[in-house]
């Protein structure tokens, strides 16, 4: 067996999930959504212009699924694109054989950055242009679970979008012990204008869903190694009911609802989110008010899981709001028992 491996996470061969299109005459155009075109799952789960995704990634290594680099295209006009150049910032890899300012390069040879060493200015055609592509799992805004096996491969030039995603990912990496899987992260496009006001680009955002509390605890089980399935999905906003506390493996014979549960989550079923990306606080709020009226601890339960697990989308003064009502009822509710 080899040891240490490289892991390749394959992708959609459908195509590319990004925040630009093709026009006619076959220039770039930038879009102030993501161009899900390629997937009719997702148009149909998110529409034709989504401008938030709720994605997991597949790996705790980053760089399994994440790669930046500057590189230098021809073809590109042609709809042939093909890669002469790779650059990490200091060295290059000359995929190719070319000529810059004189000097040669054959295909095979690794230099130092051309483009810092020749001072290629900006907007130059031989200068490498900054690329990023990653790989993740979509989730069903509805139901917050992954339907396609296949992880959507999303590409970007925008150096700013990258290096942000980066440093979410090894951020939240950081605060949860190396752990970034089983995390719900929102990925957002929102348009910035340039140095010009006719100069207008797409600027990508992630964020991880939730407190630290509720990431700690929803990866329990795979710190240290420990990759046991959770019971309850992350992400559920389908109005099931989870009638029991979480469990890090899956029992031999479920629970079955008692009387009170089952009236408990056929009230609150009807108060389940839809759609985590447009949840509103004042929606959460009241449907814990109601949760708490309804004396019921599996009401709680079953708003925990249907609504405090999706606040990504909210401010995080709000969610700490949120967290701090849960608590205080939880302790009441234990208090009167």
């Amino acid at each position: 067996m080899i040891k240490n491996p490289k892991v390749r996470i394959t992708f959609d061969g459908r195509g590319n999930i990004s925040s630009g299109e093709k026009t006619e005459g076959g220039l770039p155009r930038s879009l102030d959504h993501f161009n899900v075109s390629h997937f009719e799952e997702l148009v149909k789960a998110y529409g034709e212009k989504p401008t938030a995704l709720i994605l997991y990634v597949p790996s705790d290594e980053i760089t399994d699924f994440f790669d930046h680099n500057y590189i230098r295209w021809i073809g590109a006009d042609k709809g042939k694109p093909t890669k002469v150049r790779q650059c990490d910032g200091e060295e290059c890899f000359h995929r190719l054989e070319e000529t810059i300012e004189g000097h040669h390069y054959v295909a095979g040879e690794v230099t130092p950055c051309v483009c810092k060493e020749l001072d290629i200015p900006d907007g130059h055609k031989m200068k490498c242009r900054y690329s990023c592509y990653f790989s993740a799992w979509v989730a069903n805004p509805s139901t917050g679970r992954v339907e396609n096996p296949a992880c959507y491969r999303f590409v970007t030039g925008s150096h700013n979008s990258g290096e942000a995603i980066l440093s979410e990912l090894e951020k939240i990496r950081s605060l949860n012990q190396g752990v970034i899987r089983n995390i719900p992260f929102r990925l957002s496009v929102r348009m910035v204008s340039g140095e010009k006001p006719s100069q207008r680009f797409p600027i990508w955002s992630l964020q991880a869903m939730g407190l630290m509390s509720q990431i700690q605890e929803w990866t329990e089980g795979l710190v240290g190694g420990d990759n046991r399935l959770k019971l309850e999905a992350h992400v559920n906003l389908t109005g099931e009911a989870i009638d029991e506390e979480p469990s890090d493996t899956i029992p031999l014979e479920p629970k079955k609802p008692t009387a009170t549960s089952e009236k408990a989550v056929e009230v609150s079923r009807k108060e389940a989110p839809t759609n985590a990306l447009t949840v509103t606080y004042e929606e959460v709020m009241e449907a814990l008010q109601s949760a708490a009226q309804q004396n019921s601890l599996e009401a709680l339960r079953f708003w925990k899981h249907n609504y405090l697990r999706v606040l990504g989308a909210l401010p995080r003064e709000q969610q700490k709001a949120l967290q701090i009502s849960y608590d205080k009822i939880i302790q009441q509710f234990r208090q009167k028992a």
